[in-house]
């Protein structure tokens, strides 16, 4: 909705009490910041991208 235009022309037609986009820049930086924490975590545990380190002796 933030970068379409045809959304931004429809959205105050629609909405006519509150003409305003509802989505703002810190909207797409917040959902960029959830995809790269969910790709980081998930790479984790199921690509296994992270396992090349050793275990230290002694530890379990």
């Amino acid at each position: 909705m933030l970068i379409i235009p045809v959304m931004r022309e429809q959205c105050p037609i629609r909405h006519s009490r509150n003409p305003q986009p509802t989505a703002h820049s810190n909207d797409v930086a917040y959902a960029l910041h959830g995809a790269v924490t969910t790709v980081l975590v998930n790479s984790q545990f199921h690509l296994g991208l992270w396992t090349h380190f050793s275990q230290v002796k002694g530890s379990r």
